[in-house]
């Protein structure tokens, strides 16, 4: 159990009000990853055009030289011959960032977290934080191991390839280009599989930080439903949810009732008199008062089945009967006058 008394899981209307407040599930690692992806994406896929590049400045630089060019003239050409490559990667970075937080958080907009929050310029807040042994301690070992597994990985490649290192001397320019960009590739490769364990495990993890940290005391959830009772719009809501709920139920058990018994407006019974189904005696399938009752009424009408006003017997049989139970003995005999008649009109058969 939680040292605080907070062991509920978060309600919705918390959830909603953290996320206003720019509290959501994000994770460093993941951002990471989508990042190197788009680092992987641009080496892999776009190597020739980064080598074509850079051999056009070293070309326009030497052709600087060659015409006595000042150095800032230089400079300029060199950095107009950089500017497309330039661009691309800060596009490319720009949408991989943005497409991160998308997949993470979602569209979020929070006013409420963009307002300066000038306790965080507290130097007392500050010496808290670093108070906070546990949380640093753990991000400390976290980054530590990050970085032992990364170097590793680059100790891994260069092992395996040391010797391709020594003959790059032998080739020239454009061959060691090509020689290192099959190292660097796989050195990509096992950096992305590292990455991805990375990001999924790091994800979890701040997943369970991020609800137990949304976790709530039963006071407080008991609080919650105490002031959404209260609120008007909540009420309002609720009456027209419980209305839609009662209106499709009333759709379906109305169509099936032998008569409507109304008092006209407020109350409205159905009841079902069918020997086939197993009707001994006549049973109320369906009740309900104002919006309700008007919306049986509407249904009956366009079901054909019968609506018969009666006051009294309606108001004792909606505060009477419950859904679903046979009429009582003291009803017998005015529902029974009101089936028979009906029968004898042809207006419904029992027997179907």
């Amino acid at each position: 159990m939680a040292k605080d008394g907070r062991t509920e899981k978060a309600t919705p209307k918390r959830r909603q009000d953290a996320r206003k407040k720019g509290q959501v599930l994000k994770s460093k690692e993941l951002s990471n990853l989508l990042n190197y992806g788009m680092l992987f994406i641009g080496v892999v896929f776009c190597s020739s055009y980064v080598v074509s590049v850079f051999f056009k400045i070293m070309e326009t630089m030497f052709e600087q030289i060659q015409i006595n060019a000042t150095p800032m003239q230089i400079i300029k050409e060199m950095t107009m011959e950089a500017v497309p490559l330039l661009i691309g990667a800060f596009s490319m970075y720009l949408i991989f960032t943005l497409l991160g937080y998308y997949l993470q958080v979602g569209f979020l907009f929070s006013p409420e977290a963009a307002k300066p929050n000038f306790k965080k310029l507290n130097p007392v807040n500050y010496f808290k934080q670093l108070a906070d042994m546990k949380k640093s301690g753990f991000e400390l070992v976290k980054n530590l191991i990050v970085f032992v597994i990364i170097s590793a990985v680059v100790y891994n490649v260069y092992l395996n390839n040391a010797h391709k290192f020594q003959e790059l001397l032998l080739f020239s320019w454009f061959e060691s280009l090509q020689q290192f960009q099959g190292i660097l590739n796989e050195l990509l490769i096992k950096l992305g599989i590292v990455f991805t364990g990375l990001g999924i495990a790091d994800y979890l993890f701040q997943k369970y930080q991020y609800e137990d940290s949304l976790k709530m005391k039963k006071e407080d959830i008991k609080d919650e439903m105490k002031n959404q009772m209260g609120n008007p719009e909540v009420r309002s809501r609720q009456k027209a949810q419980f209305r839609e709920i009662m209106k499709k139920q009333v759709t379906k058990t109305v169509p099936d009732a032998s008569v409507v018994i109304v008092n006209p407006t407020h109350y409205a019974v159905a009841l079902r008199y069918k020997k086939k189904d197993g009707d001994k005696v006549p049973r109320v399938i369906a009740k309900g008062v104002d919006h309700i009752a008007l919306y049986m009424k509407e249904v009956a009408r366009e079901n054909n089945i019968p609506i018969i006003e009666n006051v009294p017997l309606a108001r004792k049989m909606h505060a009477e009967i419950d859904e679903g139970d046979y009429i009582p003995e003291d009803l017998y005999e005015v529902v029974g006058k009101i089936i028979a008649k009906l029968v004898r009109d042809n207006r419904i058969k029992i027997d179907k």
